[in-house]
């Protein structure tokens, strides 16, 4: 896993946060995604681009981490299940 880093892009659509498909080996992992206006210094025309952090993982630690998550997600509604059970048994 990289650290996050700054990035700039000029696609036209917002960046996905979670970046599955692009890459065969990688997943990209995106936050604080925001729109730029900018100013060519020469033209002074302005123009658009996409700033947003960014870190890639390999397919294999995504894996990983997701399956994690999907284990906390999962106790956690195991969790709240036993305590609707118990507070309708009482």
């Amino acid at each position: 896993m990289t650290e996050w880093q700054l990035v700039q892009g000029s696609q036209e659509e917002r960046p996905l946060e979670l970046d599955t498909t692009s890459s065969s080996f990688f997943v990209y992992q995106r936050k604080n995604i925001q729109r730029v206006t900018a100013t060519d210094d020469l033209t002074q025309n302005t123009y658009e681009y996409w700033e947003y952090e960014e870190r890639k993982l390999t397919k294999d630690e995504y894996s990983r981490i997701r399956e994690a998550e999907l284990e906390e997600e999962l106790t956690q509604t195991q969790l709240a299940l036993a305590e609707i059970y118990e507070s309708a048994v009482v």
